[in-house]
């Protein structure tokens, strides 16, 4: 009888052990899934800050063209040819 109470005393003890890891698992686990889902958004942001920069940039090439488009044709005018 003291033998299986040593036996049950150890077993409970490990059990402990085990499931006190794998609380710490669990609560380090939860910390490195907020740290990539803060490090993803991060990522986002600056993916789409820099989308928002190649438009940008698009967008004064195109106003840089309206520009010469404009500018020729004021030319022509001044000219006489149109």
């Amino acid at each position: 009888m003291g033998i299986q109470v040593a036996n049950w005393n150890t077993e409970q003890a490990e059990f402990q052990q085990e499931t006190d890891a794998l609380v710490e698992l669990k609560k380090e686990l939860n910390v490195l899934i907020i740290s990539t889902k803060a490090r993803a958004l991060a990522y986002q942001r600056a993916t789409d800050a820099g989308k928002r920069s190649l438009v940008f940039i698009d967008s004064q090439k195109t106003a840089e063209k309206i520009a010469e488009i404009v500018s020729s044709i004021l030319c022509m005018h001044h000219n006489g040819r149109i």
